[in-house]
């Protein structure tokens, strides 16, 4: 929400790329590389051999650096659910592969808004209390309620 208004997050003023990786990093308060992992993911080594590390966050144009206003959002949003509410990676990365698969969304931080027990990631989808860290899986509200944290936005959106 921005006032009273709805944002519209696939309008294009929202998703010009203008924002530097560095920038957009200070902003945040976020570290550049952390931002750039999210943003291009990145491999790394495991036992196993070489696993990928996929973007959380899609810019506009990929084959620009810049980052959007809503990808400036969805940074802000990961971070909190990173940091405050210390929700593991994985959780977050099941949570949004859900989400774009099931909505339809490249921008589910920015689009939905989501409650947390400090575990998983839910969002209240017609009454219900839906489990998007666990591929959908139906919660019950009155069990979580007094458990779950809201990720707050201002009145600004």
């Amino acid at each position: 929400m921005l006032g009273n208004s709805m944002v519209k997050w696939d309008d294009n003023i929202y998703n010009t790329p203008v924002y530097p990786v560095t920038d957009a990093a200070r902003y945040l308060g976020i570290p550049v590389a952390t931002l750039r992992s999210w943003l291009k993911g990145r491999s790394y080594s495991t036992k196993n051999g070489q696993q990928a590390f996929e973007p959380l966050i899609q810019r506009p144009d990929s084959a620009l650096p810049q980052l959007s206003f809503t990808n400036l959002v969805e940074a802000h949003v990961l971070r909190i659910i990173r940091e405050t509410h210390q929700v593991k990676l994985y959780k977050v990365r099941k949570a949004l592969d859900y989400m774009g698969q099931q909505f339809g969304t490249a921008h589910p931080l920015v689009t939905r808004r989501f409650q947390t027990d400090g575990v998983d990631l839910f969002i209240g989808q017609m009454d219900q209390l839906v489990n998007v860290s666990r591929s959908g899986q139906l919660a019950m509200r009155e069990t979580l309620k007094n458990l779950l944290t809201r990720i707050e936005w201002n009145a600004d959106g």
